[in-house]
């Protein structure tokens, strides 16, 4: 009787561990992004822990860029890429177009147009503005400025 229920006690300690570190690792980490260059038409983003170009860099497991509609939808990848396999430094700088040391390119970093929407991971967008300028926005900001567009 008491293996009975030493075991059920362990099976229920080991279902909770699961559990949580399933949630644990279904979390996403949250981390932001700034754009502090822009240079020919590429711009330069700074991926941190905190707003601001602030704290360390982050580990993500790829980088997409895409072309967006006015609901913030993804139209076409313009790039992406991924750490290659143990490569487990956080990224803190990336220039578009230009791979990171560690970086795999899975599709080659097409030309950006002025005034097209882009989106970064599907989380922050952005728009260029001639050869040396860019508008970076959260998602609650782009939904706000096509609110009217959908």
């Amino acid at each position: 009787m008491h293996q009975v229920i030493l075991a059920a006690s362990s099976r229920r300690i080991a279902v909770v561990c699961l559990v949580t570190a399933a949630l644990l690792c279904a979390c996403e980490r949250v981390w932001y992004l700034t754009v502090i260059a822009v240079a020919d038409g590429r711009p330069e983003f700074c991926i941190s822990r905190y707003s601001g170009c602030r704290g360390e860099g982050v580990q993500l497991t790829l980088v997409v860029v895409s072309t967006v509609d006015a609901s913030g939808k993804s139209q076409a990848q313009v790039w992406k890429i991924h750490p290659m396999i143990g490569h487990d430094q956080g990224l803190r700088h990336i220039a578009y177009g230009v791979l990171p040391q560690g970086w795999v390119e899975d599709s080659p970093a097409a030309p950006l147009n002025d005034g097209t929407f882009y989106s970064v991971n599907g989380q922050f967008f952005f728009q260029l503005s001639g050869q040396q300028r860019a508008r970076l926005y959260s998602f609650a900001e782009f939904s706000r400025l096509h609110a009217g567009a959908n």
